[in-house]
C-alpha cells in the first residue's frame, strides 16, 4: 500500500513520499476474518493505524493528499459487532457482500429465499470497537457471475461470492467518482473523504432491518 501510494524507502530504510501517487485507488481484500483480538482492539490495530495515515492528507507528509483505500469487510460473521481488522479502520471505505439473484437466473434454479440485496448472513458486522459505523456500503458478493481466467473451468465464467467479490465492484465506483470531477480537479489531489462521502451520499438504502445508520449497494452518485 505504500508503494501505490506513492511512498518509497531512501538508502537509509525510511520512507518518504515521492510527491506522486502511483494509484487513485487501492483496493484490499486481506485480514481477519475470526473474531480474534489483535494486541489492541480492532481499529486500534497496526494494521488499521496505517490504513488511517495513508487515507488522512498531510498525515504522513506536509504535499501527501492521501488515497482512497477501499477494504473487504470480511466473510466472518454472523451478528452485531463482528467486524474486525483491518475492515475496522475508520480511514478505509469498508464493503459488505449483499445478495444477487442474477446467477439464479442464469442457471435457471430456484432462489432458495433470498432476495435480491440482503446482506448475506456472513458477511461482518458493525459497529467497530470505537462506536462508529462499519461497513460504509455493500455490493454485490453473494452470489455475482464473474469472469475466470481461460482454461480454469468449462467455460470463462462461474459463480463467485465473498467481500472480496464486492470489494473490487466499490473500488470501480470510487473510479468513476474520480474520473467525473477529472475536468474540474486532478484526481490525485481529491480528499479521499470527500469521495467517500460522495460514495456514501449516492448509494442506495436497501438494508432495512439494521436502521437508516447503514449504506448499502454502492451505485454511482447521479
Amino acid at each position: 500500500m505504500m508503494w501505490a501510494a506513492g511512498f518509497d524507502v531512501n538508502r537509509d530504510g525510511q520512507w518518504y513520499w515521492t510527491g506522486q501517487k502511483r494509484a487513485h485507488v487501492i483496493s484490499n481484500s486481506w485480514g481477519i476474518s475470526s473474531f480474534i483480538y489483535d494486541y489492541t482492539a480492532f481499529g486500534y490495530d497496526f494494521e488499521s493505524a496505517v490504513i488511517n495515515a495513508l487515507a488522512a492528507p498531510r498525515f504522513l507528509d506536509r504535499n501527501y493528499p492521501g488515497i482512497v483505500i477501499v477494504h473487504a469487510g470480511g466473510n466472518g460473521g454472523y451478528g452485531f459487532g463482528t467486524i474486525t481488522s483491518p475492515g475496522a479502520a475508520i480511514g478505509a471505505i469498508t464493503v459488505g457482500a449483499a445478495t444477487s439473484g442474477h446467477f439464479w437466473l442464469a442457471l435457471r434454479t430456484p432462489f432458495y429465499g433470498f432476495r435480491w440485496g440482503d446482506i448475506i448472513s456472513w458477511s461482518l458486522r458493525g459497529p467497530a470497537p470505537a462506536g462508529y459505523v462499519k461497513p460504509d456500503v455493500v455490493n454485490i458478493g453473494a452470489f455475482g457471475i464473474a469472469a475466470y481466467p481461460v482454461g480454469w473451468g468449462p467455460e470463462d465464467w462461474d459463480i463467485f461470492g465473498g467481500t472480496s467479490q464486492a470489494t473490487p465492484l466499490t473500488a470501480g465506483v470510487v473510479a468513476l467518482v474520480l474520473s467525473a470531477v477529472a475536468d474540474r480537479a486532478d484526481p490525485a489531489t481529491v480528499d479521499p473523504f470527500l469521495v467517500r462521502q460522495l460514495l456514501l451520499q449516492g448509494a442506495t438504502t436497501v438494508c432495512r432491518r439494521l436502521g437508516p445508520r447503514w449504506r448499502c449497494f454502492a451505485q454511482t452518485p447521479r
